[in-house]
């Protein structure tokens, strides 16, 4: 398969899955997803994350775009203030191979992660959920605990890794 083709399969990849996976996170409906996956982000959902599609990070001068970020939503059960835990961010890549690399800013992001536990970053437009709310400030730091991969194993298999 040539460059432009594996291109073309990825970007109707990322396409399709992103509308399935904001569909799951409004609805709370996963039955859409393969239950390889759908039990998975069912789980994160059911524990209070909340998903963001597409936002800008900024880390060590480089500009990484994540397809997507889950940040823990907490209620105050007293005042019901909602607040969300931008000190543990869970990082999600979209990628149709389970070979496919990260791109060179992704690999900031990473490399942050494996070396000092957490990757620091910066929101600079701020970031919202699916549901358009705003879960972070413009330039709000953003501390990402884990980096993952939503992809297709060598089973053919939808998994995060």
């Amino acid at each position: 398969m040539d460059e432009t083709s594996a291109s073309y399969i990825g970007k109707l990849f990322d396409e399709t899955v992103e509308t399935r996976m904001v569909n799951a996170w409004k609805t709370n409906n996963f039955s859409d997803l393969p239950s390889s996956v759908s039990t998975q982000l069912q789980a994160l959902k059911n524990q209070g994350y909340e998903l963001a599609v597409e936002a800008k990070l900024t880390i060590n001068g480089k500009n990484p775009v994540p397809d997507y970020l889950l940040i823990k939503k907490e209620i105050d059960p007293l005042t019901n203030a909602i607040t969300y835990d931008l000190n543990n961010v869970k990082y999600i890549d979209c990628k149709y191979l389970w070979d496919s690399p990260f791109t060179t800013s992704q690999v900031e992001i990473v490399n942050g992660v494996t070396n000092s536990g957490l990757a620091n970053t910066i929101a600079p437009f701020g970031i919202k959920n699916v549901n358009d709310v705003q879960i972070a400030i413009p330039n709000a730091s953003i501390k990402i605990k884990t980096v993952e991969k939503l992809t297709v194993n060598q089973q053919m298999e939808m998994v995060i890794q």
